[in-house]
Protein backbone atom coordinates (compact mmCIF):
# COMPACT_ATOMS: atom_id res chain seq x y z
CA UNK A 1 0.00 0.00 0.00
CA UNK A 2 2.77 2.43 0.94
CA UNK A 3 4.65 1.35 -2.19
CA UNK A 4 1.80 2.55 -4.42
CA UNK A 5 1.36 5.78 -2.46
CA UNK A 6 5.06 6.54 -2.78
CA UNK A 7 5.11 5.79 -6.51
CA UNK A 8 1.98 7.87 -7.14
CA UNK A 9 2.40 10.60 -4.54
CA UNK A 10 1.02 13.30 -6.85
CA UNK A 11 -2.05 11.31 -7.85
CA UNK A 12 -5.21 10.99 -5.75
CA UNK A 13 -6.66 7.55 -5.05
CA UNK A 14 -9.54 6.61 -2.76
CA UNK A 15 -8.61 4.19 0.02
CA UNK A 16 -11.12 1.52 -1.03
CA UNK A 17 -9.71 1.46 -4.57
CA UNK A 18 -6.15 1.32 -3.27
CA UNK A 19 -7.02 -1.45 -0.81
CA UNK A 20 -8.68 -3.47 -3.56
CA UNK A 21 -5.69 -3.05 -5.84
CA UNK A 22 -3.30 -4.27 -3.14
CA UNK A 23 -5.65 -7.18 -2.41
CA UNK A 24 -5.98 -8.09 -6.10
CA UNK A 25 -2.21 -8.30 -6.69
CA UNK A 26 -1.68 -9.77 -3.20
CA UNK A 27 0.90 -7.07 -2.49
CA UNK A 28 3.21 -8.41 -5.22
CA UNK A 29 5.84 -5.69 -5.96
CA UNK A 30 6.19 -6.62 -9.65
CA UNK A 31 2.46 -6.31 -10.36
CA UNK A 32 2.17 -3.09 -8.37
CA UNK A 33 5.16 -1.62 -10.20
CA UNK A 34 3.69 -2.40 -13.64
CA UNK A 35 0.27 -1.01 -12.67
CA UNK A 36 1.83 2.13 -11.14
CA UNK A 37 3.69 2.76 -14.41
CA UNK A 38 0.46 2.35 -16.41
CA UNK A 39 -1.40 4.75 -14.09
CA UNK A 40 1.35 7.37 -14.40
CA UNK A 41 1.34 7.03 -18.18
CA UNK A 42 -2.44 7.31 -18.51
CA UNK A 43 -2.70 10.33 -16.20
CA UNK A 44 0.46 12.10 -17.36
CA UNK A 45 -1.43 14.81 -19.26
CA UNK A 46 -4.69 14.67 -17.30
CA UNK A 47 -5.90 17.91 -15.76
CA UNK A 48 -7.26 16.11 -12.69
CA UNK A 49 -4.95 13.31 -11.59
CA UNK A 50 -7.46 11.01 -9.89
CA UNK A 51 -7.42 7.21 -9.97
CA UNK A 52 -10.93 5.84 -10.52
CA UNK A 53 -12.24 2.30 -10.35
CA UNK A 54 -12.84 2.42 -14.10
CA UNK A 55 -9.20 3.33 -14.71
CA UNK A 56 -7.99 0.41 -12.57
CA UNK A 57 -10.34 -1.96 -14.40
CA UNK A 58 -9.07 -0.65 -17.76
CA UNK A 59 -5.47 -1.35 -16.73
CA UNK A 60 -6.25 -4.83 -15.39
CA UNK A 61 -8.09 -5.61 -18.63
CA UNK A 62 -5.17 -4.40 -20.74
CA UNK A 63 -2.57 -6.29 -18.72
CA UNK A 64 -4.46 -9.54 -18.15
CA UNK A 65 -6.93 -9.96 -20.99
CA UNK A 66 -5.25 -8.39 -24.00
CA UNK A 67 -2.78 -10.62 -25.85
CA UNK A 68 -0.04 -7.96 -25.66
CA UNK A 69 -0.62 -7.29 -21.96
CA UNK A 70 2.46 -7.64 -19.79
CA UNK A 71 0.79 -9.99 -17.30
CA UNK A 72 -0.87 -12.06 -20.02
CA UNK A 73 2.42 -12.59 -21.83
CA UNK A 74 4.18 -13.37 -18.54
CA UNK A 75 1.63 -16.06 -17.66
CA UNK A 76 1.56 -17.50 -21.20
CA UNK A 77 5.36 -17.85 -21.06
CA UNK A 78 5.10 -19.44 -17.62
CA UNK A 79 2.81 -22.22 -18.87
CA UNK A 80 4.40 -22.61 -22.33
CA UNK A 81 5.97 -25.97 -21.47
CA UNK A 82 2.53 -27.32 -20.49
CA UNK A 83 1.21 -26.79 -24.02
CA UNK A 84 3.77 -28.81 -25.98
CA UNK A 85 1.80 -32.06 -26.15
CA UNK A 86 -1.28 -33.81 -24.79
CA UNK A 87 0.58 -35.20 -21.78
CA UNK A 88 1.83 -31.78 -20.75
CA UNK A 89 -1.57 -30.18 -21.39
CA UNK A 90 -2.95 -32.38 -18.63
CA UNK A 91 -1.18 -30.03 -16.22
CA UNK A 92 -3.46 -27.24 -17.44
CA UNK A 93 -6.50 -29.44 -16.77
CA UNK A 94 -5.32 -29.84 -13.17
CA UNK A 95 -4.73 -26.10 -12.71
CA UNK A 96 -8.07 -25.38 -14.37
CA UNK A 97 -9.85 -27.62 -11.87
CA UNK A 98 -8.05 -25.86 -9.04
CA UNK A 99 -9.08 -22.50 -10.49
CA UNK A 100 -12.70 -23.70 -10.47
CA UNK A 101 -12.55 -24.15 -6.70
CA UNK A 102 -11.52 -27.81 -6.44
CA UNK A 103 -8.93 -27.49 -3.68
CA UNK A 104 -8.36 -31.15 -2.74
CA UNK A 105 -7.01 -34.17 -4.60
CA UNK A 106 -10.45 -35.78 -4.37
CA UNK A 107 -12.19 -32.67 -5.72
CA UNK A 108 -9.74 -32.30 -8.60
CA UNK A 109 -10.05 -35.99 -9.49
CA UNK A 110 -13.86 -35.79 -9.48
CA UNK A 111 -13.77 -32.67 -11.66
CA UNK A 112 -11.50 -34.24 -14.29
CA UNK A 113 -13.29 -37.62 -14.25
CA UNK A 114 -10.19 -39.55 -15.21
CA UNK A 115 -9.13 -37.20 -18.03
CA UNK A 116 -5.79 -36.52 -16.36
CA UNK A 117 -3.96 -39.63 -15.11
CA UNK A 118 -1.52 -39.52 -12.18
CA UNK A 119 -3.05 -36.36 -10.75
CA UNK A 120 -1.11 -36.65 -7.51
CA UNK A 121 2.20 -36.63 -9.39
CA UNK A 122 1.13 -33.62 -11.44
CA UNK A 123 0.16 -31.74 -8.28
CA UNK A 124 3.55 -32.56 -6.78
CA UNK A 125 5.29 -31.23 -9.89
CA UNK A 126 3.22 -28.04 -9.90
CA UNK A 127 4.08 -27.54 -6.23
CA UNK A 128 7.79 -28.09 -6.89
CA UNK A 129 7.57 -25.60 -9.77
CA UNK A 130 6.04 -22.99 -7.41
CA UNK A 131 2.72 -22.75 -9.24
CA UNK A 132 0.71 -24.09 -6.33
CA UNK A 133 1.12 -24.64 -2.61
CA UNK A 134 -0.15 -27.51 -0.47
CA UNK A 135 -1.34 -27.10 3.11
CA UNK A 136 -2.49 -30.37 4.59
CA UNK A 137 -5.01 -31.82 2.14
CA UNK A 138 -5.68 -28.44 0.47
CA UNK A 139 -4.03 -27.00 -2.63
CA UNK A 140 -4.01 -23.37 -3.69
CA UNK A 141 -2.28 -21.06 -6.16
CA UNK A 142 0.87 -19.28 -5.10
CA UNK A 143 -0.07 -16.33 -7.33
CA UNK A 144 -3.55 -14.80 -6.88
CA UNK A 145 -3.31 -12.81 -10.13
CA UNK A 146 -2.42 -15.92 -12.10
CA UNK A 147 -5.39 -17.71 -10.55
CA UNK A 148 -7.73 -14.93 -11.74
CA UNK A 149 -6.14 -15.01 -15.20
CA UNK A 150 -6.48 -18.79 -15.52
CA UNK A 151 -10.14 -18.70 -14.57
CA UNK A 152 -11.25 -15.55 -16.36
CA UNK A 153 -8.98 -15.36 -19.40
CA UNK A 154 -7.11 -18.54 -20.29
CA UNK A 155 -9.90 -21.04 -19.58
CA UNK A 156 -12.51 -18.98 -21.43
CA UNK A 157 -10.32 -18.58 -24.51
CA UNK A 158 -9.36 -22.26 -24.54
CA UNK A 159 -12.95 -23.47 -24.30
CA UNK A 160 -14.23 -21.24 -27.12
CA UNK A 161 -13.81 -22.15 -30.79
CA UNK A 162 -14.97 -18.69 -31.84
CA UNK A 163 -14.49 -15.84 -29.36
CA UNK A 164 -16.81 -12.86 -29.31
CA UNK A 165 -14.25 -10.37 -27.96
CA UNK A 166 -16.83 -7.76 -26.99
CA UNK A 167 -18.95 -10.19 -24.98
CA UNK A 168 -15.90 -11.88 -23.45
CA UNK A 169 -14.53 -8.55 -22.25
CA UNK A 170 -17.93 -7.69 -20.78
CA UNK A 171 -17.89 -10.97 -18.87
CA UNK A 172 -14.31 -10.36 -17.74
CA UNK A 173 -15.17 -6.92 -16.38
CA UNK A 174 -18.36 -8.23 -14.79
CA UNK A 175 -16.32 -10.86 -12.92
CA UNK A 176 -13.86 -8.16 -11.90
CA UNK A 177 -16.73 -5.99 -10.63
CA UNK A 178 -18.13 -8.96 -8.68
CA UNK A 179 -14.74 -9.50 -7.06
CA UNK A 180 -14.55 -5.78 -6.23
CA UNK A 181 -18.00 -5.72 -4.61
CA UNK A 182 -17.27 -8.90 -2.64
CA UNK A 183 -14.05 -7.33 -1.39
CA UNK A 184 -15.87 -4.17 -0.28
CA UNK A 185 -18.63 -6.14 1.44
CA UNK A 186 -16.13 -8.39 3.20
CA UNK A 187 -14.03 -5.44 4.39
CA UNK A 188 -17.08 -3.99 6.19
CA UNK A 189 -17.81 -7.16 8.15
CA UNK A 190 -16.65 -7.79 11.69
CA UNK A 191 -13.91 -10.34 12.19
CA UNK A 192 -16.37 -12.90 13.58
CA UNK A 193 -18.75 -12.39 10.63
CA UNK A 194 -15.88 -13.11 8.24
CA UNK A 195 -14.72 -16.19 10.10
CA UNK A 196 -18.08 -17.90 10.71
CA UNK A 197 -18.61 -19.06 7.07
CA UNK A 198 -15.03 -20.33 6.99
CA UNK A 199 -15.35 -22.26 10.23
CA UNK A 200 -18.72 -23.57 9.06
CA UNK A 201 -17.08 -25.04 5.96
CA UNK A 202 -14.78 -27.31 8.00
CA UNK A 203 -15.39 -30.96 7.17
CA UNK A 204 -12.65 -32.86 9.05
CA UNK A 205 -10.00 -31.97 6.47
CA UNK A 206 -6.29 -31.87 7.36
CA UNK A 207 -4.37 -28.59 7.02
CA UNK A 208 -0.74 -27.77 7.69
CA UNK A 209 0.10 -24.81 9.93
CA UNK A 210 3.70 -24.09 10.99
CA UNK A 211 4.69 -27.50 9.59
CA UNK A 212 2.20 -29.27 11.85
CA UNK A 213 -0.93 -31.09 10.68
CA UNK A 214 -4.28 -30.10 12.18
CA UNK A 215 -7.75 -31.52 11.60
CA UNK A 216 -10.50 -29.02 10.78
CA UNK A 217 -13.31 -30.37 12.93
CA UNK A 218 -16.82 -30.37 11.46
CA UNK A 219 -19.01 -28.38 13.88
CA UNK A 220 -22.71 -28.93 14.38
CA UNK A 221 -23.40 -25.39 15.61
CA UNK A 222 -21.60 -22.06 15.18
CA UNK A 223 -22.70 -18.81 16.84
CA UNK A 224 -21.23 -15.48 17.93
CA UNK A 225 -20.14 -15.71 21.55
CA UNK A 226 -22.71 -13.83 23.67
CA UNK A 227 -21.45 -10.52 24.97
CA UNK A 228 -18.01 -10.85 23.39
CA UNK A 229 -17.00 -9.02 20.22
CA UNK A 230 -15.21 -11.02 17.53
CA UNK A 231 -15.48 -14.32 19.41
CA UNK A 232 -17.15 -17.40 17.94
CA UNK A 233 -18.61 -20.36 19.82
CA UNK A 234 -18.31 -23.59 17.83
CA UNK A 235 -19.85 -26.84 19.04
CA UNK A 236 -19.89 -30.55 18.32
CA UNK A 237 -22.14 -33.03 20.11
CA UNK A 238 -19.68 -33.36 22.99
CA UNK A 239 -17.34 -30.34 22.96
CA UNK A 240 -17.24 -26.55 22.57
CA UNK A 241 -14.54 -24.27 21.21
CA UNK A 242 -14.18 -20.50 21.35
CA UNK A 243 -12.30 -18.77 18.55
Amino acid sequence: KEFIKKRLREIRIHDEILNFLVYFVDGHPYYMDVIADKISSKLEHAKFKIITKSLIFDIIEEELFRSKGTFNQYFMNSIASFQLNDQNRNFMDVMGALGDGRYTLKGISESLQGRSPEIGEKLDYLEESNFIVKKGTFYGFVDRVMEFWLKNVYSIKQKSFIIDITETIKKFRKNLETLYQEFLADSKLSLSARLMPLIGSFNNEIVEIDKKSHRLIKFSKITEYAGKDNLILSETESKKWVF
